[in-house]
């Protein structure tokens, strides 16, 4: 998840914060597989309205949010939504596995915020996503795209400019930097090295 320039621009213990606020939204995230299959949710969930137009008409492998039984059921409606078993890659560029909890996050997100799908699909506001909601962006909105970046980094922490990671930084110049494809392994995280820091920049003498 964090670059090698990351590791070379920023010190450890910002690293260590970093690395810790950039896995939060995953805690609650599954493997490909796991997420896939999906145990049994104790409340239910209405989703956000999310239904891309290649899925409509498409069988659902969790109705009502609750995996199809047996698991061949369930199996072979995942087939017959995504053309492919579950797991990474093939049709799927989106984000998978350790990372599938952004696309739970993306929609809640939008949803809440006034957006809508990446295909400008009409979101309501809720509480919670689907698993098939979650499932159909994970195969819509590929990884590192403008989605992700809009309703996940954004909403973080060093994602803009405007709301960077402050430190404070003996060894390293005073003032704002940042660090591409560091957040995900894709996004540009955002830093302001305040005071107590290094020494400021001196404009240059003409």
């Amino acid at each position: 998840m964090i670059s090698t320039a990351f590791r070379r621009a920023v010190p450890r213990v910002a690293r260590d914060f970093l690395t810790f606020f950039a896995l939060l939204p995953l805690a609650a995230t599954l493997s490909c597989r796991t997420a896939d299959a999906v145990r049994p949710n104790t409340e239910p969930c209405g989703g956000v309205g999310y239904l891309a137009a290649r899925f409509v008409g498409k069988p659902n492998p969790w109705p009502n949010n609750e995996p199809l039984q047996p698991n061949e059921k369930l199996l072979e409606a995942y087939i017959a939504r995504y053309g492919q078993p579950p797991g990474s890659g093939g049709k799927r560029y989106g984000y998978c596995c350790e990372l599938f909890g952004l696309n739970y996050t993306a929609l809640l997100n939008a949803a809440n915020h006034g957006g809508t799908g990446p295909g400008g699909e009409t979101l309501h506001p809720g509480n919670c996503v689907t698993t098939t909601e979650a499932t159909d962006l994970s195969f819509t909105a590929p990884r590192g795209g403008p989605y992700i970046g809009q309703w996940v980094v954004a909403f973080q922490e060093g994602g803009t400019p405007q709301n960077p990671v402050i430190l404070h930084d003996k060894t390293r110049e005073c003032g704002p930097f940042s660090v591409p494809r560091s957040m995900y392994n894709a996004y540009t995280i955002y830093f302001d090295n305040q005071p107590p820091c290094g020494s400021t920049r001196k404009p240059k003498r003409r």
